[in-house]
């Protein structure tokens, strides 16, 4: 798949922002161990607004960059902090794993690999 530049560009500044709305959410330092859990607690409406934000960024970069693992990561990281369906979590965590594998990124795609085990783990998912 070869993408233009304007739309790559574009898709760059999307993923950008929704980095910035992660973090105008607390979520920079405390996403890892907090996130994935299901007894994560509860978030401030005003953080729940900047995370739900950052999906719609992550969303928007991945309509227009498919192939973005660092999109699909964030949007993943976003959906579980705001403790949305555990199964789109998983779905993003495992389209980020793909997307590094196409891209012969195995050590990133072994860590997301390690992640979706310990996300479907800490959630009682089997």
């Amino acid at each position: 798949m070869t993408i233009d530049e304007e739309a790559l560009k574009s898709a760059t500044a999307m993923i950008q922002q929704g980095r910035q709305y992660m973090q105008a959410g607390s979520l920079a330092s405390t996403v890892r161990s907090r996130s994935l859990s299901k007894d994560a607690p509860e978030i401030s409406p005003e953080s729940a607004v900047q995370y739900q934000q950052a999906v719609a960024m992550f969303t928007q970069a991945i309509s227009i960059y498919p192939d973005s693992a660092e999109a699909y990561m964030g949007r993943a990281y976003c959906k579980s902090f705001l403790k949305m369906d555990c199964n789109d979590v998983i779905e993003d965590f495992q389209n980020a794993e793909s997307a590094y594998r196409r891209r012969e990124q195995t050590n990133e795609a072994n860590n997301i690999s390690r992640l979706i085990k310990e996300y479907m783990n800490k959630m009682g998912i089997q």
